[in-house]
């Protein structure tokens, strides 16, 4: 089962949130719905949204656009 947890903007706004499956593996989603960005627990990798390594390790929470970037 997957969890969720949402993300929030310093004004509280919901900008976003990530989906944890049972593997650890991490799927970030913006305020739309849309994937943005996933991280591999078993690589140790985070990608965008084109599948393009980004970093080493888990830093799926920074691809979240601010709530101003999200069109």
């Amino acid at each position: 089962m997957a969890e969720t947890q949402n993300i929030y903007d310093y004004y509280r706004r919901r900008i976003g949130s990530i989906e944890t499956d049972n593997y650890g593996n991490k799927t970030a989603r913006d305020f739309f719905g849309r994937i943005v960005g996933r991280y591999k627990k078993q690589q140790d990798i985070t990608t965008d949204f084109f599948g393009t390594i980004l970093t080493r390790g888990d830093t799926v929470a920074s691809t979240i656009p601010p709530w101003d970037q999200q069109k």
